[in-house]
């Protein structure tokens, strides 16, 4: 379809990411240290991660049915020496075996609160014990909770065990198990459980200097919320007279060759939102028929990115990003009385330019690919 008027402006605004209820213990169940998962100084990145996969916080003091019927996902780490009731204990075996995600990070089994946590891993055959010194982790087996992981940085983790059908994830420096994963699994039911022994591997400290762990904590809120990397924001096309029905914007992740690509349709005001599984740096490459693609090189996509688009430069009506004979040939094939002349005189106005070096597959040839 050619599309070409004069250039119009729109007012955006950007679309937030889904939404998560997550619930934690409140302050009175907490360590109270710094290192403290619910309001800590030192958890403050970890807990920004979560919030840009979509974590909205919930706290309870006391963990009942009730209150696990409005979380889809129960985070516990640095908790008190309080043990869980006997009530606790049976509404969160209940949840999980119903479909709840239970997320666990847990410490070295020297400071009395891993009593605390075996009063919960104990219904799902786990164990937390021991400790270990400092130094780094290695990955076991490849999931979602290691990718783009080799070695993880450990503080002064603890030791598990768990039932046979567990997935071992990761070991500490001296080869002990220290995170794991249940899930299809009869001790899970419906449910998911993840395990790792250590809270000071996520506190900011070793975050900012360990890029490593900064992933590790990525991969899980992604995991526990089931959720993926967003792109989103506003799009402004000029030669255009507001914004035609039904626009399509394609959003490419380019490393060596296409590594994701997702298309969506334009609201009414000119906004998108795409979601990728791939993490990392990327170009990204931006296309709407009838327009020369634009890119944004080593843009970094982890959880919510913005990124707006101004298409600045019409007449690529067959989509082989550059503006040519061929486009030539389709404005006259398309003439219509009210527009056809404007088109050709857009075709003529940017004859010439193109954007060929998007050759995004490698393939030698310009084509649009849509994942």
């Amino acid at each position: 379809m050619v599309r070409i008027a004069i250039l119009g402006c729109l007012m955006f605004l950007t679309l937030p990411a889904h939404a998560t209820d997550v619930g934690i213990l409140g302050k009175s169940r907490m360590n109270g240290d710094a290192n403290n998962i619910q309001n800590g100084e030192l958890m403050s990145s970890f807990r920004k991660i979560w919030e840009g996969y979509g974590a909205q916080w919930k706290q309870t003091t006391d963990i009942t049915d009730a209150f696990l019927g409005t979380v889809s996902v129960f985070v516990t780490g640095n908790i008190s020496t309080q043990r869980f009731t006997a009530q606790e204990q049976d509404a969160v075996t209940k949840w999980v075996r119903g479909g709840g995600t239970l997320v666990v990070i847990g410490e070295c089994g020297c400071t009395g609160n891993e009593y605390a946590y075996n009063d919960l891993l104990r219904h799902f055959g786990v164990h937390l014990d021991g400790d270990t010194p400092y130094g780094d982790g290695h990955v076991l087996t490849a999931h979602p909770l290691t990718s783009n992981l080799f070695t993880v940085y450990f503080g002064k983790n603890g030791h598990l065990t768990g039932p046979d059908s567990n997935i071992p994830l990761l070991t500490d420096p001296a080869e002990n198990l220290a995170a794991l994963v249940l899930e299809g699994t009869p001790e899970v039911g419906k449910g998911r459980l993840f395990v790792v022994a250590d809270t000071d591997m996520f506190n900011t400290v070793v975050l900012e200097r360990h890029p490593e762990n900064q992933f590790f904590a990525r991969n899980i809120a992604k995991w526990a919320m089931h959720a993926k990397n967003v792109v989103s924001g506003r799009v402004l096309l000029d030669e255009c007279e507001g914004l035609p029905a039904n626009i399509e914007i394609t959003i490419h992740l380019v490393g060596d060759g296409i590594i994701e690509a997702a298309t969506t349709t334009l609201d009414g005001e000119g906004r998108y939102r795409v979601e990728f599984e791939h993490d990392g740096a990327f170009d990204v490459v931006a296309h709407v028929d009838g327009w020369l693609s634009k890119r944004r090189a080593a843009l970094t996509v982890l959880g919510k990115v913005t990124v707006d688009w101004e298409f600045d430069t019409a007449g690529d009506f067959d989509n082989d990003d550059a503006i040519d004979a061929g486009d030539l040939v389709a404005a006259i094939t398309t003439f219509e009385p009210r527009t056809g002349a404007r088109t050709v005189a857009l075709v003529m106005a940017n004859f010439g330019l193109n954007d060929r070096h998007l050759d995004l597959d490698g393939d030698g040839e310009i084509n649009i690919y849509r994942g």
